[in-house]
């Protein structure tokens, strides 16, 4: 909430306004409901999940915003295929959570960036959140997300399974409720993935914990965060 969700609106509000965007790797929507208010005026979310994105369409009954849902895999070689034709580079900014993350190749963390940038217009951008690779120590609880290997020496291997656990507080007390498994890669690695897709300007920082943050939780909760940024912001251009 006020980490990934800034970072997001931000991005919406300074290059989509009044725009089209895709959220892909989008879930139920709700990034793409983020784009939406922020500014965005066509917005499209991708995912694989059939479940995930009826949930989307249940959540456009309540509070219609005009989102389009699409069931398809991201990941696949099909993936242009069978995307309405009017997306193919049209898209003014492609949206990916965390979508890097889920490549479980090489050759399928290449094939999601060519798949990124055909999406866009000749002056669109890609913009992602990833699972910082360079941060080794462990992440906390309280932050709602704890990510760790099977193995001590998997942290430094490129490509290796991470499983990240997600908390929630229970009654004062910190529970893990769900978990799932993505992958660790180098932000070398990204960065010559997008560049081999035609990128011609890649970006890297961290995510950043807003003022609305600091103020609500105090500076003292996020120390830890702020010490070793656990998430990692990429800005591709064509």
């Amino acid at each position: 909430k006020y980490v990934y969700d800034p970072e997001i609106i931000e991005i919406t509000k300074r290059y989509a306004k009044g725009k089209s965007v895709i959220v892909l790797h989008g879930g139920s929507g709700y990034r793409a409901r983020l784009a939406k208010k922020a500014g965005a005026l066509r917005v499209t979310c991708i995912d694989i999940s059939y479940k995930q994105t009826q949930i989307g369409r249940l959540e456009e009954e309540k509070e219609p915003l005009d989102i389009d849902f699409l069931v398809l895999d991201p990941y696949s070689k099909d993936f242009l295929h069978y995307l309405p034709k009017d997306l193919l580079e049209n898209v003014d900014v492609v949206l990916g959570a965390f979508l890097l993350d889920h490549a479980r190749c090489v050759e399928v963390l290449r094939i999601v960036s060519k798949n990124i940038k055909k999406l866009l217009s000749k002056n669109g951008l890609f913009f992602g959140l990833s699972d910082h690779p360079e941060v080794h120590t462990p992440t906390n609880p309280k932050y709602g997300v704890v990510i760790s290997f099977e193995n001590k020496t998997d942290k430094k291997l490129d490509g290796a399974p991470r499983r990240i656990s997600i908390y929630q507080n229970i009654n004062d007390k910190h529970m893990e409720v769900l978990h799932f498994h993505n992958f660790r890669w180098k932000q070398k690695t990204i960065y010559e993935s997008l560049l081999q897709a035609g990128f011609s300007s890649i970006k890297f920082d961290v995510a950043k914990v807003s003022k609305d943050g600091i103020k609500k939780l105090g500076r003292d909760f996020w120390s830890s965060y702020e010490k070793d940024p656990s998430v990692l912001t990429i800005l591709a251009k064509n």
